[in-house]
């Protein structure tokens, strides 16, 4: 951070338990001129940086905030709206970016890296419950197969019941439902080189 020539601002995964960033909208809470807003369908989520972004209903428009997860660009924001489970670390960048990740971005950028599979096994799982039946749980497992094979599977789940009524017709309106599953496989082609397979499933269902 302290030689490159732009601002940054950085979130280690030690900071991003401490503070409780969950999703993206926690993350933005965190980050000076970031912004997140999610109207009806976190697909048509906006990004805006020191106040320049773009209003994604249309699938045909680029986001002006580049979202990046691992190096992968992601052409609607709203992917990144769900939680952020087993993270090393999250970087917001301020500010025009072009060759830096590969994608020329007007405002600016959120880096994503998930945390690789190690060399030790271990993992973690966690649950919390709230206000309207709110259920979340997240875990993770990291297994070494081999000396050069290592694997590591990632989960969340939430669950929360709608918390405005619908007078018409009774409906509870607003309620979540969603998961979303990850997998890592490491392979160490050498001592120079290795590969990652990276496989993720995400699934919403919400009011």
């Amino acid at each position: 951070l302290q030689d490159i020539p732009v601002a940054v601002n950085a979130f280690s995964a030690d900071t991003i338990q401490e503070a409780g960033i969950n999703n993206a909208g926690d993350l933005a809470i965190m980050t000076p001129a970031l912004n997140i807003n999610v109207n009806q369908s976190p697909f048509n989520a906006r990004m805006t940086i020191r106040g320049i972004g773009t209003a994604q209903t249309d699938p045909a428009l680029e986001p002006s905030v580049g979202l990046f997860v691992d190096g992968v660009f992601f052409g609607r924001t709203g992917l990144g709206m769900s939680d952020l489970t087993d993270i090393e670390r999250i970087e917001v960048l301020q500010g025009p970016q072009g060759t830096l990740y590969g994608r020329n971005t007007t405002a600016g950028v959120v880096n994503v890296i998930t945390k690789k599979p190690e060399e030790e096994f271990g993992g973690f799982i966690d649950a919390s419950y709230g206000d309207y039946d709110y259920i979340r749980t997240r875990g993770a497992i990291n297994i070494p197969l081999t000396d050069s094979v290592r694997q590591r599977f990632s989960l969340f789940y939430v669950e929360r019941d709608g918390y405005v009524d619908n007078v018409f017709n009774g409906d509870e309106i607003d309620g979540r439902d969603m998961y979303a599953l990850r997998s890592s496989t490491l392979l160490q082609l050498s001592p120079a080189t290795d590969a990652t397979l990276m496989v993720n499933y995400f699934e919403e269902d919400s009011d």
